[in-house]
């Protein structure tokens, strides 16, 4: 197929060839997903090292989903017999979230994100409530 170019006369200016193709990348340029979880009122057994919180106390965490492809899909299990949480995020955001847990004990939160393309990360917090 050829394109054709012409003055404000007629004149034909410029010939040029057009080639049909799909340009694939290389390698996918998206970045990495991830997730990121900050504990902000736990605290820590000086003796152990553990971090725990109080029974009758709300956790409050702050998590934060990067890379992928937006709009995410954040699945969370707070693995204390409630139910598990799913959440639609849109876009690269700082997600505050709390939970009140309904037993005591070691408890490890598992989170999990999916991208729009499906593309998935796990992460997880290990507490103990006392």
């Amino acid at each position: 197929m050829a394109i054709i170019f012409k003055d404000g006369c007629g004149t034909e200016i410029m010939e040029r060839k057009v080639v049909n193709a799909t340009l694939k990348p290389e390698k996918d340029e998206t970045k990495p997903l991830s997730i990121s979880v900050y504990l902000k009122n736990t605290k820590v057994d000086p003796d152990t090292g553990e971090i725990y919180i109080d029974f009758d106390t709300p956790i409050n965490l702050n998590l934060k989903i990067n890379g992928g492809t937006s709009p995410y899909t954040l699945k969370i299990d707070w693995r204390d017999g409630s139910s598990k949480e799913k959440i639609n995020v849109e876009g690269e955001k700082l997600l505050s979230l709390n939970h009140k847990f309904e037993s005591r004990g070691s408890i490890e939160i598992k989170f999990e994100v999916i991208d729009t393309v499906g593309r998935n990360k796990n992460a997880s917090v290990h507490i103990r409530v006392k």
